[in-house]
């Protein structure tokens, strides 16, 4: 490593210099092939860079108008031994960053990897070195400017030294500029790049063959391949180098852009592109991407489902490369196997000769493509290990249409039979309750560790997460044989199915809700009419399990003299709407706008008129410190957990309950009940509540016949009865 206090002499001629090019894990070949066709030359690999030894200053510029794949593109500067604080401070303090940059340009420090110490300590004295230097030699000392510096230095610590390096591309690679916001889950640019220059693209192209993404999400892929088949390459869009930078020559950098840019192809002058999405909105935000980008005249957008679509006329069988959702980035909102499934069958049959690509972060998920991979690539897309599964679809017609729907496992069968069972045993009481929604099957056999309701002509399927121990094919064929019985025996199509992951939660982990709002429809519970959504990650608008409890409070508060109800925790006010269609005057307090108006609509829905009912948006520990009046009945189904910033103080129901229930009693009329429910694991109603009220456990027989005994703890609590006399003797007294 030599002197720690000189970086090595042979990395800082002023037109020799050593070039990296950062990128990611599995794309590293990637980017030394294309070092390889822009300047001849072959660099060596490292793990997450390439490296160009003596390189000059038009192979760094060309690196940074035609590299793809990479992220970063860097000038080393040198390596040091050492890894701490000071260590860096005498290093960069002797570096002549002076012939880099001057007075007028502002700087960054980044460090990357582990050190000695943290990283935020060791940027504040690489800075402190920096701006040392430059009062020692100048006199004066730049500024630091953390957003967009003129200047970049880069710190790599590796175990016991680091790398000293310089910025030469303004910042990442990766971002080309013409990315929509609010794009959900995107694909970074440099790793579609990657992904098309796998999958062989170029030769693709210049073969005269097609490209088709069917799944385009926010277009990525399909921009970038354009940006491919037309030889616009991704770095024309960047600005000039920072002339503040001494060692830039502004005049031999656009000589070589000129060169870059007389490669462009024309519009239409390449085989046809072609991208479309299920969903409307991404065909949209795709379209705006490729018009950002200049290649908005080179694809063919359309709203089509790739279970339904065919290739396009008239081109050559070419190259179909996805990416489609793999859980871990939009959730475990749908059945992912049977979309894989899905996309080998209609590979096999409507893509016949073609190259097709899966991109996925779910190894199990590929394996339910059933197809034999030609090649495999491990890579990763962020903090998530990929693969790209690449297959050559046979250009001749399968014999016979996939028999996976008929070979189930052999324990489907017993699964099979506990629906027919459950079935049969629910229908009496379905008929009498007036029920469309309703658990069907509850985790009854341990195979099959799902509960599934069926709501109306949908059906959702909640899978707990199985455990490690247990084969992720296995667990996947588990979830298949489900979905396929399922649509058997109930006669509703698959694609009326909705699928949750769920797991087993922190003690303090609350349970976010989507703040997008799924399209909705009319559940009968009764009399009610009741509006739910399955399109959400989590809320359905609907607590099945308390179905029971709603109707004995509802009840009671018909009965009740003056037939004041009030609901905390509201919800989207299920209880409300039950009360009021026994005659009550309702008040619903919750703290979500978007719950109340929800409630609101759950009344019309039931043909019930909101005059003489209350919505109140508030804190319901607050709204109980606040109110004067008494009520009759109250419900109230807290979270186990909540922190909301519009609340107080964070909620915890194990501990707050006490506090909570003493408020509520207190504005219960001396004749009402209280009915409190929770579904937090292992809760014990407080001793001091039950020595100080009359206490009644309701659950398990506030539990509905479709689920488990511990879906839930209820309790009704009354105020004690008090007498006041004068006994005539002590053995009165004891009577």
């Amino acid at each position: 490593l030599g002197d720690c206090n000189a970086p090595r002499t042979r990395f800082c001629g002023a037109h020799r210099m050593r070039l990296i090019l950062l990128t990611t894990r599995g794309i590293e070949p990637v980017v030394a092939e294309e070092v390889y066709d822009l300047i001849g030359r072959r660099p060596s690999i490292d793990r997450g860079s390439v490296t160009l030894e003596d390189g000059a200053l038009d192979a760094a510029y060309r690196l940074r108008l035609g590299v793809r794949a990479a992220t970063r593109l860097l000038r080393g500067l040198g390596e040091y031994a050492g890894a701490d604080g000071e260590a860096i401070y005498r290093a960069l303090r002797a570096y002549p960053f002076e012939t880099l940059f001057g007075l007028d340009a502002s700087f960054s420090v980044e460090v990357v990897g582990k050190g000695e110490e943290p990283p935020h300590f060791l940027t504040l004295r690489a800075k402190d070195a920096i701006v040392d230097r430059f009062r020692e030699r100048l006199g004066e000392r730049p500024s630091v400017d953390k957003r967009r510096p003129d200047a970049r230095v880069h710190i790599r610590l590796m175990r016991d030294r680091f790398a000293l390096s310089i910025d030469l591309g303004d910042g990442a690679l990766s971002h080309r500029g013409y990315r929509p916001p609010g794009a959900p889950a995107p694909l970074r640019e440099h790793l579609a790049a990657a992904l098309l220059l796998l999958a062989g693209a170029p030769r693709n192209f210049e073969e005269g063959r097609g490209f088709i993404d069917r799944m385009c999400g926010s277009g990525t892929l399909a921009v970038e391949a354009a940006m491919m088949a037309r030889r616009i390459a991704p770095g024309l869009a960047r600005p000039l180098p920072n002339a503040r930078l001494r060692f830039h020559d502004a005049e031999l950098y656009r000589s070589i852009r000129d060169e870059f840019r007389a490669l462009i192809r024309a519009p239409l002058d390449h085989p046809t592109i072609v991208a479309s999405d299920l969903d409307a909105a991404s065909v949209e935000l795709a379209r705006e991407a490729a018009r950002r980008a200049g290649v908005e005249e080179s694809i063919r957008f359309e709203c089509v489902d790739f279970l339904d679509s065919s290739p396009p006329d008239g081109v050559l069988p070419g190259l179909i490369l996805m990416n489609p959702p793999y859980g871990e980035r939009l959730g475990d909102t749908e059945d992912l196997h049977a979309l894989y499934e899905a996309i080998g069958d209609r590979f096999r049959w409507e893509y016949r000769g073609y190259r097709a690509g899966i991109f996925s972060g779910d190894e199990s998920l590929l394996k339910s493509v059933g197809l034999r991979a030609e090649q495999r690539v491990a890579l990763d897309n962020g903090p998530i290990p990929s693969i790209l599964a690449l297959y050559a679809i046979r250009e001749e017609m399968p014999r016979e249409r996939p028999h996976w729907r008929t070979s189930l496992l052999p324990e489907a069968a017993m699964l099979r039979n506990r629906l027919r069972k459950n079935l049969r045993r629910l229908a009496p009481y379905v008929e009498r309750r007036g029920l469309t929604a309703y658990r069907i099957y509850d985790r009854d056999i341990p195979e099959f560790n799902f509960a599934v309701d069926r709501y109306a002509d949908s059906v959702l399927i909640q899978e707990w997460a199985p455990p490690r121990t247990v084969d992720r094919q296995l667990a996947a064929r588990r979830a298949r044989d489900l979905r396929i019985v399922l649509e058997e025996e109930l006669g509703i199509p698959s694609e009326r199915f909705h699928y949750r992951r769920r797991r087993r939660r922190a003690r303090f982990e609350q349970i976010e809700s989507s703040r997008k709002r799924g399209e909705r429809f009319i559940v009968h519970e009764g009399d009610l009419r009741l509006l739910v959504t399955l399109e959400e990650r989590f809320d359905t608008g609907l607590y099945l399990d308390h179905r029971e409890l709603r109707r004995m409070a509802a009840r009671e508060a018909g009965r009740s003299e003056a037939k004041r109800f009030l609901n905390l925790f509201a919800y989207t006010g299920s209880a409300s709407v039950a009360a009021a269609l026994e005659g009550a005057t309702t008040v619903s307090v919750d703290l979500s706008g978007t719950y109340l108006d929800w409630a609101g609509d759950n009344f019309e829905a039931s043909g019930l008129s909101l005059q003489g009912h209350q919505a109140i948006q508030d804190d319901a520990i607050a709204f109980l410190e606040d109110e004067r009046e008494l009520y009759d009945v109250i419900f109230c189904n807290p979270p186990s957990y909540s922190r909301s910033k519009d609340a107080r103080a964070e909620f915890e129901v194990k501990r707050d309950h006490e506090r909570l229930i003493q408020l509520a009693m207190s504005r219960l009329d001396r004749a009402g009940s209280l009915y409190f429910s929770t579904h937090a694991r292992g809760f014990e109603l407080s001793r001091a509540l039950v020595e100080r009220y009359a206490v009644e456990a309701l659950s398990p027989k506030s539990v509905p016949p479709d689920f488990r005994s511990d879906a839930h703890h209820a309790f009704r609590l009354r105020h004690r009865e008090t007498r006041h006399f004068a006994p005539k003797s002590r053995e009165q007294a004891k009577k």
